[in-house]
């Protein structure tokens, strides 16, 4: 597997088992769990009913497939080639399908594990000559408020060099995510005045406290920015859910029509969308959102937001969804907005630039998308006989032009800008005007020659950095997860 493309691999994590327990040794139970065959059996029927490229499935037959597998195995082996993104001659580096064992209580679009509240990306360190030195570094990219990781100090930007107060022996980053009380040895990006240039320091320790559940808000940060007589609204979003327990929750998205309805109030006229950090959630909720943000008179005209297409035998489900016309008064109208784009930003984030595209002009700003233009459903929630959920990919998500040109390839940036590959940048807190990213998206809507942080000159012997695995990606939900709600609109 390519190391860069490790963090969407935590999708797949398999959870909690549920282990059925009886009276003794000779008792029979008498309500035994299924089988792996008659489990795989209705993993096969579903997938062959439902997946997008089950032609394939059913091409290859029955016979083709070993149903003794264990049922995360057989389900991989009904997967296509088409299903992923190609890396080259590498292979497919990940399905965008997946399985899990199911939780005691499953809730499949909530952050359930105790934290330390902070997402960061990790790097191998190697010498000049390529030589791996047996030790990772890993950089805060954010905080989460009212976390352990915020009371401890630690901060965006920050590099976690050592674990247990010593230095140089982070070889297990799982560690920055198993919940024990910890010393990490931390780091900064210092000036020398030796070198003339920057080098990664040790700036002290920091003792953190045990993990804990902590609120995981995917509206992270809004602010509107007074400048050269335009009102630029910000928000940093980073997951579409619609609240902290369930799908069926709707407190995230009140919050949104909230601070929509609060940015027009003080008159926006320009935006800034923050979706570097976001890999995708629930449609209906990239629906609000773009329904927020699309021109007026194609919010109350019913203008197609987006259309789902299913497979052949299916295509009677194929629906159409027209922007909300009942969030006139979160609406902006605007004619543009500028979208902060990252190396997660996927799915539901993409859905939202390819639906605003035929309308206004969607200025991209930072690194190339996933490439993510399918979507799933949920498959085992309301069955009690089976202790797996399936998430398998059975539909294409479409804008109002029939374009979805960025599958498996992503969208480009109109202006690139790297905040995670050497050479390094200072980072500044999310939503200060200096922060690398939004400050080009200021300096492109005034109109004003003042940019983003420079790249940073570092030292000649300071190690070699590169990024293997980011803790976004362990997130749910993710991918472009199709909810009931949707149906409710549909045309």
């Amino acid at each position: 597997m390519n190391k860069h493309m490790l963090w969407l691999a935590a999708i797949c994590l398999s959870l909690f088992a549920f282990a059925a327990c009886s009276d003794g040794e000779d008792t029979p139970d008498p309500n035994p769990g299924p089988t792996e065959k008659t489990t795989n059996d209705w993993i096969y029927e579903t997938m062959l009913e439902n997946y997008l490229w089950y032609d394939e499935i059913e091409k290859k037959g029955k016979e083709g497939y070993n149903f003794n597998l264990e049922p995360d195995e057989f389900f991989e082996s009904l997967l296509s080639k088409k299903d992923g993104l190609w890396q080259g001659t590498g292979g497919y580096n990940f399905y965008f399908s997946y399985i899990e064992k199911k939780r005691t209580k499953s809730k499949s679009i909530s952050d359930l594990d105790p934290t330390y509240g902070f997402d960061y990306i990790v790097y191998s360190v190697t010498d000049n000559s390529g030589k791996y030195l047996g030790y990772d570094w890993a950089r805060i990219l954010y905080v989460l408020p009212n976390s352990p990781a915020s009371e401890a100090g630690i901060k965006r930007g920050d590099f976690i060099l050592g674990f247990d107060g010593k230095d140089n022996n982070l070889t297990d980053y799982t560690l920055l995510e198993e919940g024990n009380g910890a010393t990490f040895t931390i780091g900064g990006l210092k000036w020398s005045e030796q070198t003339k240039a920057y080098q990664i320091a040790i700036t002290g320790t920091t003792a953190i406290s045990k993990a804990r559940l902590t609120a995981n808000n995917p509206l992270f940060l809004d602010s509107v920015y007074h400048i050269n007589g335009n009102k630029i609204g910000y928000l940093v979003y980073n997951h579409f859910s619609s609240g902290p327990e369930d799908s069926n929750d709707g407190s995230y998205d009140k919050e949104m029509k909230t601070i929509f309805t609060n940015f027009k109030a003080e008159g926006v006229n320009e935006f800034v969308l923050d979706l570097r950090y976001n890999g995708g959630g629930l449609v209906s909720c990239a629906r609000t959102l773009a329904s927020c943000l699309a021109p007026a008179n194609d919010l109350t005209s019913g203008k197609t937001f987006c259309k789902m297409m299913h497979n052949s035998k299916k295509s009677k489900e194929d629906y159409t969804y027209p922007f909300d016309k009942s969030l006139t008064s979160s609406n902006l109208d605007l004619k543009r907005v500028y979208v902060l784009t990252g190396r997660w930003t996927a799915s539901s984030s993409e859905a939202v630039i390819n639906a605003l595209k035929p309308f206004m002009e969607v200025v991209l700003i930072g690194s190339q998308t996933i490439g993510k233009a399918v979507g799933s459903v949920t498959y085992g929630e309301k069955e009690d006989k089976y202790d797996w959920l399936m998430h398998p990919i059975i539909l294409r998500i479409c804008n109002a032009n029939d374009d979805a040109n960025y599958s498996q390839v992503g969208f480009k940036p109109d202006i690139a800008k790297e905040e995670i590959k050497p050479p390094f940048i200072l980072y500044y807190d999310l939503g200060d005007t200096n922060e690398a990213l939004l400050a080009t998206a200021l300096a492109k809507i005034n109109g004003t020659s003042k940019a983003s942080a420079p790249e940073l000159r570092t030292a000649e012997s300071m190690p070699t950095l590169e990024p293997v695995y980011s803790s976004v990606g362990r997130h749910v939900p993710q991918g472009l997860i199709f909810d009931e709600k949707m149906l409710e609109t549909a045309k």
